[in-house]
């Protein structure tokens, strides 16, 4: 009676103690007044522990009535009751024998937290032991290692609000699970292919590396695709390239056939079992097995207990156990094992904590390709290894081969650390208070703001794009990108677009108006002119004054990004400085002037300088001496390696041309030879039996067309794919005839346009029809075989009566204003604005909803840019940004994100 009554008084003190602090024990230890003689060991939720926006580190109270005797209670004596997968529970002694501090860490799955303490397993310092305990039962809907996104080197996969995985982006070796061996990019995110795929098909946690992703469903059943060339994914077949989520073979796993985590980077998976082992395959596993092999933790000294938590970089692996110890193993030629040796392990070593101050447990582990960080049960952020950009993030550029302390000058007070996220060369931790802190390797702006200097110490991630009250969640990185979660179910991304899908800035391909803000009051956008090729995603824009402007990355001519709209230089040009109009090629800008004259810029010979000159940074006007009449210009185009110019007296020239590849690409200068030319020769039209005058010349990477004054279309250069609509299948070096024997009416043209691989054109009696490579679909007849003649783009299922106003070619997909209605219809590749997830062989209406006025014109690249009746341009697309880095988080419109 005398220790029940003592035990009584002194829980009485604590509680008043800990109200005072303004910390409180739960309602039910005051409330019961007694321990019965049956319940020796009260566990209490404890107030006291960090404040944070996160539950999924808990902090609680064990107090006993008896004594308990030293070393009897630990971390292995607790059996998880609750939902949450991958508990961590560290046993802390207090000042007192018959208090202990318990933190538990959920580290895979959220929801909720139980645990019991089984009859027998404590025993007191009278002899005898425990009864049965059971902790407060707490909803947990957080965990430290849970995350939505795998980023790819040129995809993303991610599990949806519906806990479906979908994918896009570049696909070429299954990394977008479509379930077969096609080639193209995914605009959208689509669900992946669901055959091998058992159970509910609700996924809790995806992960990624360079070209493979895995994902592990609420069965926990883990599921992979992608590349497999080390047999790292584990499916047990052995082949190169899994096209399709197929399960992780479970060969080896004893006990329950469930996993509760897995990591994967490099060639590497390793994935932690329901009973806390450690599976890994690729090049992580030593014996080149084809399924995941248990991992040898034997050699372990003392307890390694369970391993709850897992995560692997470039040729090594850390776990955390279940009683918050970090091991590691593999490559360590930096350190990276944190063992304080330099040599490396093929076992698993435990990681050196001497330099840990404080409690010397740990709640979460995150590797990059060298480096390795990880936060202990009080909250503070640990890295070790490579430290060559700053990724240790110490304040300084020195390796370390045990862990040492983050700097957190940055941080408030009373703000600390509760997760980390680290790849590559960078790393990225997330405070109590949901701020993102990133440091390291900072040329694809890992800091999130809007700098690209090296950083070597925790620099806050820019949160000013978050709505009112939202903070970030979660945080994943891949070399170049970084993406984050935010508490309202938001997605932001930063830093290099890379694929074509990397970032999605306006929802559902809606038309996102071009600003005007650069232009003095009163001036709109007449103009705006793309490159025909696909990875120069800058464009140029006239404005309603004949003023030029450049914007985006990668501006031909310029061959630098442009951050935002800004005016063209004009300093070297000759005459008028105002332009009506402006044409880009892969490397070189050309302009025709007020007054008609051309001037060029860029690198390559179609600067048109003379000489052998082949490079000009600024608009420069070109070499006519070699013109034989007029020496102004109606009409310029360029693409990679030639220009083509109409002078205003009708005559055509070419100038350019590759040294390297002549035969491929210099027919298309159209003089009958394949010599590079310096400035502009005229086109061999002799043969020509009509005008041989031309109206406009449209080229292409290997081919060129003309239109003539009377109509007619002559085409030449390289007739692969039948780009110059013919069979012959060889270069052509002077304009050859269309054949136009396919064509039902007219043979006549009032306009044509083409790209890389396909032309096409409005007939005279108002007829579309295309030309060339059909391969994606983009001759829009139902047909995907290549075509030597013109034919006539299938317009059954337009939304109004066809009246053809234009047509463009983009990379592998043309587009045009159509019907009556003026509505857009694109068809080929599933880029730009065809919202199919397959190509499609025939017209698909374009989503206009939002625009102001009707589509006049259309220009196609990289994205369509739309100019409509009331002076405005709309881009739509998947990156109306042109491919500029993002430097600061930018919210993302992932499809059921």
């Amino acid at each position: 009676m005398f220790q029940v009554r003592s035990f009584l008084q002194a829980l009485a003190t604590f509680a008043v103690g800990l109200a005072i602090s303004g910390c409180t024990l739960d309602a039910s230890v005051v409330s019961q007044k007694s321990l019965s003689s049956n319940q020796q060991i009260l566990i209490v939720e404890d107030a006291s522990a960090l404040s944070s926006k996160f539950d999924s580190l808990k902090k609680y109270k064990l107090i006993s009535n008896l004594s308990i005797k030293a070393d009897s209670l630990s971390s292995s004596d607790f059996i998880q009751k609750g939902t949450s997968q991958g508990l961590i529970v560290i046993v802390q002694p207090t000042a007192s024998d018959r208090e202990f501090d318990l933190y538990v860490s959920v580290s895979a799955a959220a929801g909720t937290v139980e645990f019991e303490l089984p009859e027998g397993s404590v025993e007191f310092q009278d002899g005898s032991v425990n009864t049965l305990t059971t902790s407060p039962a707490l909803t947990n809907t957080l965990a430290m290692n849970h995350s939505r996104l795998a980023l790819g080197e040129e995809y993303v996969c991610y599990s949806d609000v519906n806990k479906k995985v979908r994918c896009l982006g570049s696909y070429y070796g299954g990394q977008t699970g479509k379930g077969d061996s096609s080639e193209g990019e995914q605009y959208r995110g689509f669900e992946v292919n669901t055959s091998l795929i058992s159970g509910s098909g609700d996924f809790y946690k995806v992960s990624g590396a360079s070209y493979s992703s895995c994902g592990l469903s609420s069965e926990g059943t883990l599921y992979c695709w992608g590349d497999n060339y080390s047999n790292e994914l584990g499916v047990g077949t052995g082949d190169m390239e899994v096209l399709r989520p197929t399960p992780v073979a479970m060969t080896n796993v004893a006990g329950e056939k469930r996993f509760i985590d897995f990591d994967m980077d490099f060639e590497s998976l390793c994935a932690v079992s329901a009973v806390g082992d450690l599976f890994c395959s690729g090049v992580i596993d030593a014996t080149s097995s084809l399924v995941p092999v248990k991992v040898d933790l034997s050699g372990l000294s003392g307890t390694a207990g369970k391993v709850a938590q897992v995560s692997v970089g470039r040729e090594f692996a850390c776990g955390v156990t279940s009683d918050g110890r970090l091991f590691c193993f593999g490559k360590n030629d930096q350190g990276q094992l944190g063992n304080g040796s330099m040599l490396d392990s093929v076992t698993p070593v435990y990681v050196d904590v001497s330099g840990v101050a404080g409690i010397q447990k740990f709640v979460q582990v995150s590797l990059g390709m060298n480096h390795a960080c990880a936060v202990t049960v009080e909250s503070v952020m640990y890295c070790w290894g490579d430290n060559s950009t700053g990724q240790l993030g110490n304040g300084t550029q020195v390796d370390s081969a045990i862990p040492i302390a983050v700097n957190t000058a940055a941080l408030v007070a009373s703000e600390k650390f509760v997760m980390t996220s680290v790849g590559h060369n960078g790393s990225c931790g997330i405070s109590n208070l949901g701020k993102i802190y990133c440091f390291g390797d900072n040329w694809h702006y890992l800091t999130g703001n809007g700098s690209a200097s090296d950083a070597w110490s925790p620099v806050a991630v820019d949160s000013s794009a978050l709505s009112g009250g939202a903070y970030f969640t979660g945080v994943a990185l891949h070399e170049g990108r970084t993406c984050a979660t935010s508490s309202d179910g938001g997605l932001y991304c930063w830093g290099d677009p890379y694929a074509d899908s990397s970032f999605k800035d306006n929802p559902a391909y809606q038309p996102q108006e071009i600003s005007t803000s650069a232009l003095p009051m009163g001036q709109y956008w007449d103009q705006v002119i793309t490159s025909d090729a696909s990875y120069k995603k800058g464009v140029a824009l006239i404005s309603s004054d004949g003023t030029g402007y450049v914007w985006g990355a990668s501006v031909p001519g310029i061959n630098a990004d442009v951050a935002s709209v800004t005016p063209i230089d004009v300093s070297t040009m000759s005459g008028s400085t105002k332009f009506k109009k402006i044409a880009l090629g892969f490397y070189t800008m050309c302009g025709i002037s007020f007054d008609d004259k051309l001037h060029c810029a860029g690198s390559g010979a179609a600067v048109g300088q003379g000489g052998t000159v082949t490079s000009v940074s600024t608009l420069t006007p070109v070499d006519t001496s070699s013109m034989t009449g007029a020496t102004t210009f109606s009409d310029v185009d360029i693409a990679q390696y030639v220009a083509c110019g109409v002078a205003t007296d009708g005559v055509g020239y070419c100038w350019g041309g590759s040294g390297a590849s002549d035969i491929l690409y210099n027919p298309g200068l159209g003089n009958g030879s394949s010599a590079t030319k310096y400035k502009p020769y005229p086109i061999s039209v002799g043969a020509i039996p009509g005008s041989k005058l031309f109206s406009k010349i449209v080229v292409t990477s290997f081919h060129v067309c003309g239109l003539m004054t009377d109509q007619k279309v002559y085409c030449w250069g390289n007739s692969n794919y039948n780009r110059t609509g013919n069979s012959s299948g060889t270069s052509v070096y002077t304009p050859q005839a269309l054949n136009t024997s396919g064509m039902t009416g007219s043979q006549l043209f009032s306009d044509i346009h083409g790209t890389t691989e396909t032309f096409c054109g409005v007939s005279a009696d108002n007829i579309v029809y295309c030309w060339g490579d059909s391969r994606q679909g983009q001759l829009g007849n139902n047909s995907f075989a290549t075509s030597t003649t013109p034919v006539a783009v299938s317009m059954g299922g337009l939304a109004a009566a066809a009246a053809p106003l234009s047509v463009k070619g983009g990379p592998g997909s043309s587009c045009g204003i159509l019907d009556a209605a003026f509505n857009i219809y694109c068809w080929g590749a599933p880029g730009n604005s065809v919202l199919t997830e397959n190509n499609s062989a025939t017209p698909v209406l374009v989503d206009r909803t939002g625009m102001n006025g009707s589509p006049v014109r259309i220009t196609s690249g990289g994205n369509l840019f739309v100019t409509t009746s009331t002076n405005k341009i709309y881009c739509i697309g998947w990156d109306c940004n042109l491919g500029l880095y993002r430097t600061k988080p930018t919210k993302q419109y992932y499809e059921s994100f």
